[in-house]
């Protein structure tokens, strides 16, 4: 008989909430064609008790805790104020709050459940709060990482008070961690630097449901901004948002859009800078713009489809699961070479990966892509590209034997 598996996870589709979430429900998809008996149980549902959805038992803080920890955060920055002085951006903690409530609650489930393996994320520390069940075996993905974002100009300030207090209570969670995986090189290099774990620690990359992005049908973009059929969109995800180079997001559409006649671009995500709201009011008039906020991850990926290409302009990058999720939409990506984006973009196969922060570079190599001849090309291969490398069946089989390894060290040991 097959192990049963535990997926935590802050969310699911259609609640998606970011990458993370984006990779372990892919991760449950695979396991689940595989056929293997696993469940996701999540811990940012807010106002969830353990309501059952298929295979998703969903948990999150209630309304009281939520009010609680907006107390907490005021007395938390002004306390971070009057110790250190300004405290730039100090939210990684309180996170950690937020979380708390939904993962203390996936306890009961799990006890219900009776898993022999659990997989866990990082971000959110709730594997600090969680306990698994006796002779439950636990698998750390190590997505985010809290002290990553330390001593960075580009990105400015973040607390270091604030990511070392976060990483306390991922640190506590270590001695019950069997095996580590990093979704790129990148992650294993920062994971070994910060974090004391004598274990093993491998690589596999975020995996992607081929299958699934498959049966999405593509949205008309074309339609939606009134523009002609053979015009070029631009995907760029979480455009608004600085760690994801909101501050280049404006040049972008203002040098692209020099270029052409007219030119769409899909922005996804929040719009958390300001000076990039007040950017695009003054865009060219040639430029179009959808940005439709947060968007449910079957709705995403039928507007991606619908793209000619994508730009990352990204400044600090675990993994990129927009950047995979819009390759096997069949649309070739340009990225800065940063953090774990070589491990996902074959320069000239699906994309291109320019010299960091080489604006020109983003911009030559982006205009090229508006040519479709070029775009048409360079599709084709990114389609050959990402299913080879980046396979399902692949990565799920890597993920399959170490489910293996660890429930055969499980059961020598007994």
């Amino acid at each position: 008989m097959r192990p049963k598996i535990a997926i935590i996870s802050s969310s699911t589709p259609p609640l998606l909430t970011g990458g993370i979430s984006s990779a372990h429900w892919n991760l449950y998809l695979a396991l689940k064609q595989a056929g293997f008996c696993v469940k996701i149980f999540t811990y940012n549902d807010n106002g969830c008790t353990g309501q059952m959805e298929g295979d998703v038992v969903r948990h999150g803080a209630s309304r009281l805790w939520l009010r609680l920890n907006g107390i907490i955060n005021r007395l938390y920055l002004a306390f971070l104020q009057a110790w250190f002085g300004p405290s730039g951006q100090s939210y990684q903690f309180i996170y950690v709050l937020a979380s708390m409530e939904g993962a203390l609650r996936i306890n009961r489930s799990l006890k219900t459940f009776q898993p022999n393996l659990l997989f866990l994320p990082d971000n959110g520390s709730p594997g600090f709060f969680i306990r698994p069940p006796e002779g439950c075996k636990t698998i750390f993905i190590s997505h985010h990482n809290y002290l990553r974002f330390q001593e960075n100009p580009i990105l400015g300030h973040f607390s270091s008070f604030d990511a070392r207090l976060a990483m306390f209570f991922e640190q506590k969670t270590m001695p019950r961690i069997d095996a580590v995986v990093c979704p790129s090189r990148y992650m294993k290099e920062t994971f070994l630097r910060t974090h004391q774990y004598d274990g093993e620690v491998k690589v596999i990359p975020n995996l992607v449901n081929r299958d699934f992005i498959a049966s999405i049908p593509p949205a008309n973009l074309h339609r939606i901004l009134e523009m002609p059929e053979d015009a070029p969109i631009v995907y760029i995800p979480s455009a608004g948002t600085g760690i994801k180079g909101s501050r280049y997001v404006f040049e972008i559409i203002r040098r692209l859009s020099a270029s052409t006649r007219i030119v769409g671009f899909y922005l996804t995500g929040a719009f958390s800078d300001p000076i990039l709201l007040g950017e695009l009011e003054h865009i060219p008039e040639n430029a179009r713009l959808h940005c439709p906020g947060h968007t449910d991850y079957a709705g995403n990926i039928a507007k991606i489809k619908s793209c000619s290409f994508c730009i990352s302009p990204t400044v600090l990058e675990s993994f990129g699961m927009a950047i995979l999720e819009a390759n096997f939409c069949g649309i070739p990506v340009v990225a800065f070479n940063v953090g774990g984006n070589a491990d996902i973009v074959a320069d000239g196969s699906n994309g291109y990966l320019v010299p960091f922060l080489d604006m020109e570079t983003l911009i030559s190599r982006s205009t090229s892509l508006m040519d479709k001849q070029e775009n048409e090309r360079l599709k084709s291969s990114t389609w050959e590209f990402v299913n080879q490398r980046f396979a399902t069946e692949s990565l799920a089989g890597q993920y399959i034997e170490l489910i293996n390894e660890s429930i055969n060290t499980n059961e020598d040991k007994a």
